[in-house]
């Protein structure tokens, strides 16, 4: 009996023990959940750039390789080595990319004060916020410091989700879309977009929407699952009466029925977008405008598609060439220099498209295949390589940076079609050349905006449409061409003419100016 009641006694110890470690590595696991938690919403690493090399690492000093947060845990830098700066650009979403390459670009981190607002793929913004501080440590590397911290739980999130991704107003069931384009040079941190969104939609909608950004196209979804009334279809149409007071920030805005949204596909959501922006560069009242399925249903509509579906193709088979115009001297000797621009290969659809479709995405498109070509397949020279000023500003610079460094003299020319964008296309241009020796502008005409924004700008290339060229026997256009001229005497540009008729002009362009060239 003695012997039966010390093994169960002797049991009870063991179980009693058992017990105890098993609590211990609970009480243990848990305590580390909760600091990997703490961790994970609140917290910071530190990495060494190097942009010029294309080059990361993390600085394991200022890190705990076991808790890192799961947005880095697998990637190549959890390594803490050297790695390629494509492994940190994984990390972070389309919008936030942008960011960052742009912050590199303008060197803003020169500023002690200067930080970005970021999104990661895979993690909330709604809870989380994420912030980048730059601080260079040398002419080679910066220091920077990846911030993450939990937003105010009390705080209500502003729309039901946010995204960067276009396929999700594909893969969703939406009663309607709020469409908004922004103006170019209105490509604004996500604080002013707030901020526009708060004053224009009122809040009891905006937390049933998702947003969906695509650089300066904004989507607005409500979903299928409200209740149908036509409260909600007033208060958009009161959005859009909101919107008209906003056309400093806004370019296009409209809304799309449920049966248009039925109908969007990732094929043909850019087309139906750049038909809106046709009707509206034509003339036709399409802005702030509520659309159904009828948009799509027009004969003018399917021959639209027809065409844009044409040059997308052919850009997307690489199907362009690369025009060269030569140039030649007041004296008709031919200058080294050429002006390069794109071209389909289909001359006719090329006419076409032009007369049709300038200023839309396609041509967008058609500049960064351009690009593209030049970088793999062509050997650049003493060029001029023209882009138009609404691509130009949503070109990477880095592109086009690496095209001038890897070219032997390759100028970069904007046509300037719009002036409002002039501030934001020579802030970019002075990113390319700190001189400006390799950067210049093309103007279709010549009025006092024209001459003071060239004036106090360091350009040296100035080339003159062929609507100027041409029409040098108007007085009122040889007077400002003069007066242009004289502005410009001591900073010696190199002018160039297009379609220039050397007979009439030779004469009087020589007694004002001797740095000329033109086109035939």
């Amino acid at each position: 009996m003695i012997q039966i009641n010390k093994f169960h006694w002797a049991i009870s110890i063991l179980f009693l023990v058992i017990a105890i470690i098993l609590i211990s590595v609970l009480i243990y696991q848990i305590s580390k959940l909760k600091k990997i938690k703490r961790f994970n919403l609140n917290g910071f690493l530190l990495f060494d750039i190097q942009p010029k090399k294309q080059r990361i690492k993390m600085n394991k000093n200022f890190a705990n390789l076991e808790i890192l947060p799961d947005f880095i845990r697998f990637n190549p830098l959890a390594k803490a080595e050297w790695c390629d700066i494509s492994s940190f650009l994984k990390i972070l979403t389309k919008n936030s990319i942008t960011k960052f390459k742009k912050a590199i670009e303008h060197k803003e981190f020169n500023d002690p004060e200067f930080n970005i607002e970021i999104s990661l793929i895979n993690q909330s913004t709604e809870k989380m916020n994420f912030k980048l501080y730059f601080n260079p440590l040398n002419e080679e590397t910066i220091l920077l410091t990846l911030k993450w911290s939990e937003k105010d739980a009390n705080v209500k999130s502003l729309f039901a989700k946010t995204s960067e991704n276009t396929r999700n107003l594909i893969k969703n069931d939406y009663k309607y879309i709020l469409f908004i384009k922004l103006h170019s040079k209105q490509l604004m941190q996500d604080n002013s977009i707030i901020d526009l969104v708060t004053q224009h939609i009122p809040s009891n909608l905006s937390v049933y929407m998702d947003f969906i950004r695509d650089e300066d196209k904004l989507f607005f979804t409500v979903p299928d699952n409200l209740p149908t009334n036509g409260s909600i279809k007033i208060m958009l149409e009161d959005v859009l009466k909101s919107l008209k007071t906003a056309i400093k920030y806004v370019n296009f805005a409209a809304v799309f029925n449920k049966d248009l949204c039925d109908r969007i596909t990732n094929k043909n959501l850019d087309i139906i977008l750049n038909y809106l922006y046709f009707l509206k560069n034509n003339k036709i009242d399409v802005n702030f405008k509520t659309f159904n399925n009828n948009l799509i249903n027009t004969d003018a509509f399917k021959n639209f598609y027809k065409q844009y579906s044409r040059g997308i193709k052919a850009i997307e088979k690489g199907e362009i060439e690369i025009e060269s115009t030569s140039l030649k001297t007041l004296g008709n000797s031919t200058s080294n220099l050429k002006i390069l621009s794109p071209v389909f290969k289909d001359k006719e659809l090329d006419q076409q498209l032009r007369l049709s479709m300038a200023g839309l995405d396609l041509f967008w498109y058609l500049d960064q295949e351009f690009i593209n070509k030049l970088k793999t397949s062509y050997k650049i020279q003493n060029a001029f390589l023209v882009i138009e000023d609404y691509n130009f500003i949503k070109t990477d610079l880095s592109a086009i940076k690496t095209l001038i460094e890897d070219s032997k003299n390759l100028i970069q020319i904007i046509k300037l079609n719009n002036m409002s964008n002039n501030d934001l296309i020579f802030k970019r241009l002075d990113l390319l050349s700190v001189s400006g020796e390799n950067v210049g502008v093309h103007i279709k005409t010549i009025d006092e905006d024209v001459i003071q924004t060239i004036n106090k700008n360091n350009i040296k290339y100035i080339i003159f449409d062929k609507e100027i060229a041409t029409n040098l026997d108007n007085p009122k256009n040889l007077m400002l061409l003069s007066t242009l001229i004289n502005m410009l005497k001591d900073k010696k540009p190199l002018l160039i003419f297009e379609k220039l008729d050397i007979t009439n002009h030779k004469r009087i362009l020589q007694e004002k100016y001797n740095k000329i060239l033109y086109t035939k």
